[in-house]
């Protein structure tokens, strides 16, 4: 019996790691909100993630005119644009691609906000519409989601899946061991 309760403790332990390996450094919060109308072009933008991003993650953060972010920066589990003064208001386009620090997974997303006036785009063109669509989160349960969370997986539990066999069986095996004494 002791030897059924290890191997019990054990597949569990082995199990409630495996997912927590499945976490990615997806989309939790960002400064300006996806949608949200602000009264001045803000200093920073700010996309926080769910693990630490490395050091090569980045933000194109895009005004009506074309102008994009003078730096970017990763800090804790945030990377952080710096806005360049040139900026104009009006509709901005953001897109940031991660890779986390964590488990090596890639992530990126979109999401739009919008600064009240209007943009002097006089010497500049007015950025063409995004060719990519935006469609929301994976699993498609809220419609307010922040960003197009797209991942390198294709989303299939495998870890999870080819760990509970190995229980399956494995409990199997010690239950017919057990059952015919």
């Amino acid at each position: 019996m002791r030897k059924l309760i290890a191997v019990l403790v054990t597949m569990m332990w082995v199990l409630l790691g495996a997912s927590s390996a499945l976490a990615h450094g997806d989309y939790v919060d960002s400064s300006p909100k996806p949608d949200e109308v602000l009264d001045a072009v803000p200093a920073e933008i700010t996309v926080t993630l769910s693990e630490p991003p490395t050091k090569d993650s980045s933000i194109v953060a895009k005004d009506p005119c074309g102008n994009t972010v003078e730096s970017v920066s990763v800090s804790n589990n945030d990377i952080i644009a710096v806005v360049s003064p040139e900026a104009h208001p009006g509709d901005w386009r953001i897109k940031w691609e991660t890779i986390s620090a964590v488990d090596g997974h890639s992530t990126t997303g979109t999401f739009k906000f919008s600064v009240t006036g209007d943009a002097d785009c006089t010497e500049e063109e007015p950025l063409p519409e995004p060719t990519t669509p935006e469609t929301g989160p994976e699993d498609d349960t809220d419609d307010t989601s922040a960003t197009d969370a797209e991942s390198d997986d294709d989303g299939f539990p495998f870890v999870p899946v080819v760990l509970g066999g190995v229980v399956l069986i494995a409990l199997g095996a010690v239950g017919r061991r057990f059952g015919s004494r």
